[in-house]
């Protein structure tokens, strides 16, 4: 007991024993001290009158309350409630109590129970919360078919869900489609057609891929690159299949580009398998020899140990004995040992923990020594937030028709490159365009465009080194950094770049037609700090190859020194 009472003090929350009398009177004749740092409150003025504590509970919260503790005290059921409390600085505070009743011989009922301070979780779930909608919206907005297939017991099919591409095209609503059978849907010779893909996926147990032709009533023959993705139930079959479904019929009409569109229906299937899990802490402490001697539940299901596997077993040399990349972490580095040994709290911060099946599990915690040695870890999973955000910040940097990098991220890692240089090395930046390119789009169409823009990018990563930089700022204007690189060795490069485009940048649908590229190159001058006035001399100079005839590589003068 003295031990927990102890491990209380650092716990998100407050042990507490509540009395109530059969003429109303209210008090906590016993509270932890946690009960100052969840409602702001000294556990001592309770004692007798519980008054003080009920002034915090945010007033949209205590009717609810109130009947809570009416319902439980007269049927003697365990009381639970969600609620807030309104701190003395304005701030909420999320609280989830649970007590277990107990009737005394005077009529009067004593609780016995915890309140946990939820705050972060509840935060937490409201930011996933959030990261849901905009990923539905995301999918709703996609012009890809996306579809979901449950399969029953029986084995037989019924669609869950689609998104607004899928229901306009085959002019069906969302009510008509959940819960319909194939048969319901299509004609019989496509219901069979479609049943007999998705056994296939099932038998298979993997994702499936293959190309079909679909009859669609008012709209015609159109044929469709499909992706089926079979997921795994609880009880361990598959229960799910995720469709997507891309309308390829006007690429195998206009060009054979087969392997691309492929990419971009594999690129999109991914992002619908983004999976979520619910939020929750995980508490464990451990002795002065940093043995785990408290172990709960979230714990185990966040990393995969039971508290039979964990207690008694150094917490650094199952969870923190490694960094993610598999090299050693020096036990000076692990929280958990520095809590111990400098007896000092470390505040909510991110880490990981090692999971039982070996892989790293990134982690926002919290670590708080115990009075007598020893300490508290409280921590949540954020592995979802952390694909959520690579996955943003990889989008968010990159031309989705090129896979260069756009404008905004050009710009912000050429100025990066710019302030981590030696002031002694030579870089160049190189502007270029298509010549005649408005010509290519109207005589060809803005499918033929698009293909001669991702020729040109394929010839930059071929041609360019790995430090190099390239981007496209708009349209068919491109630009590139080239660091360590002299303004002659700048010139062969965009001379190399120049011929391979005349070579090998064909129109697609004009019989063999070529596009030519003019070049801008300059010097970024020792002192500069961006790239406005080192571009602004590419520019100019590519501006003098278009005037001179196009398809050549022109050179800015050096910048005027001050």
């Amino acid at each position: 007991m003295d031990v927990l009472h102890k491990i209380s003090q650092h716990l998100p929350g407050v042990i507490y024993v509540f009395k109530r009398t059969p003429q109303g009177h209210m008090s906590f004749p016993y509270a932890s001290e946690g009960m100052k740092r969840l409602c702001g409150v000294d556990p001592e003025l309770l004692r007798e009158d519980a008054s003080a504590f009920f002034a915090t509970v945010h007033p949209d919260d205590r009717a609810a309350m109130m009947a809570s503790s009416d319902r439980s005290m007269a049927t003697l059921e365990p009381w639970r409630l969600l609620y807030r409390h309104v701190l003395p600085d304005g701030r909420i505070v999320w609280a989830e109590g649970e007590a277990s009743t107990e009737r005394q011989p005077d009529g009067s009922v004593l609780w016995y129970g915890f309140i946990a301070n939820v705050t972060e979780r509840i935060l937490t779930q409201e930011r996933l919360a959030r990261s849901e909608r905009l990923f539905r919206s995301m999918v709703e907005h996609l012009e890809e078919l996306m579809f979901l297939v449950a399969v029953e017991p029986d084995g037989a099919f019924r669609y869950l869900a689609g998104n607004r591409a899928l229901y306009e095209l085959l002019c069906v609503s969302p009510e008509v489609w959940k819960g319909a059978r194939p048969r319901e849907l299509f004609a019989p010779e496509q219901a069979a057609h479609f049943e007999a893909m998705y056994r296939r996926c099932l038998q298979e147990g993997k994702t499936l891929r293959y190309e079909e032709r679909l009859e669609i009533p008012n709209v015609g023959c159109r044929q469709f690159q499909t992706t089926l993705t079979p997921i795994d139930g609880e009880a361990g079959r598959i229960e799910l299949i995720v469709g997507v479904a891309v309308d390829v019929t006007e690429r195998n009409r206009l060009l054979r580009a087969a392997e691309e569109q492929w990419q971009l229906a594999e690129q999109r299937a991914r992002t619908i398998e983004v999976l979520l899990e619910s939020a929750g802490e995980g508490i464990f402490a451990v002795d002065p020899q940093e043995n785990v001697v408290l172990w709960n539940p979230a714990a185990e299901r966040i990393l995969g140990y039971t508290a039979d596997e964990m207690r008694g077993r150094c917490a650094y040399e199952v969870l923190h004995s490694r960094y993610p990349d598999g090299t050693v972490m020096p036990r000076e580095a692990c929280l958990i040992h520095q809590a111990v040994r400098e007896r000092r709290s470390f505040p909510p911060g991110e880490d990981y923990f090692l999971h039982r099946d070996g892989h790293a599990v990134p982690i926002r915690l919290t670590v708080s020594p115990l009075p007598d040695g020893g300490a508290v870890v409280i921590f949540t999973d954020i592995t979802t937030l952390k694909q959520m955000e690579a996955e943003l910040r990889r989008q968010a940097g990159t031309d989705s028709l090129t896979g260069l990098a756009n404008r905004r991220a050009f710009f912000t890692a050429g100025e990066r490159l710019l302030a981590e240089r030696d002031p002694a090395w030579p870089i160049a930046v190189l502007m270029f365009d298509l010549d005649h390119f408005k010509q290519v789009n109207d005589r060809y169409g803005h499918a033929a465009g698009d293909q001669v823009l991702r020729s040109v990018a394929a010839i930059l990563r071929e041609t360019l080194r790995e430090q190099d930089l390239a981007g496209r700022l708009g349209g068919e204007e491109f630009a590139v950094v080239l660091p360590h690189t002299t303004v002659a060795g700048a010139r062969q490069l965009a001379e190399r770049l120049r011929q391979s485009a005349a070579e090998r940048v064909r129109i697609p649908g004009s019989g063999g037609e070529t596009v030519t590229i003019s070049v801008g190159v300059a010097a970024v001058a020792p002192g500069e700090t961006t790239l406005d006035a080192a571009l602004s001399r590419a520019d100019a100079a590519l501006y003098a190859a278009k005037e001179g005839g196009r398809n050549r590589v022109v050179v800015a003068p050096e910048a005027r020194r001050e």
